[in-house]
């Protein structure tokens, strides 16, 4: 059983238009086993978390919106449902979404953030 901090952080590569995610989420993808903790955090701006049913069930919640000020934890969520263990398989992947009030975006992971279970 292991502990995980998602965190949501600021990195500014500089004034450039085309650079439109300053928020990054620390794990983009993180790897998770059954009863790990799992806790969001923010530093910097106030977050919403969008977690559709899929992810709900795995952190089993029944929530779908978390949010969170800056400088902020989450309760910690231990995870409940594994899904389909089989490589590549949908239910191994647990997506969700942070849109951060600064900045009027949605904070990356390089991809969309996701859950994955090992």
């Amino acid at each position: 059983m292991a502990t995980h901090t998602i965190k949501i952080i600021y990195e500014p590569k500089g004034n450039l238009l085309f650079e439109k995610h300053p928020h990054k989420v620390r794990p983009g993808h993180l790897y998770v086993s059954l009863d790990d903790k799992v806790t969001f955090s923010s530093k910097k701006t106030k977050i919403t978390i969008f977690l559709p049913e899929p992810t709900r069930q795995l952190l089993g919640t029944l929530d779908n919106l978390i949010t969170l000020e800056a400088t902020q934890s989450s309760d910690t969520f231990i995870i409940q449902k594994i899904g389909n263990k089989e490589e590549g398989s949908e239910g191994r992947r647990f997506p969700y979404a942070v849109y951060c009030e600064a900045g009027n975006d949605f904070a990356e992971g390089g991809s969309a953030p996701q859950m994955i279970v090992e």
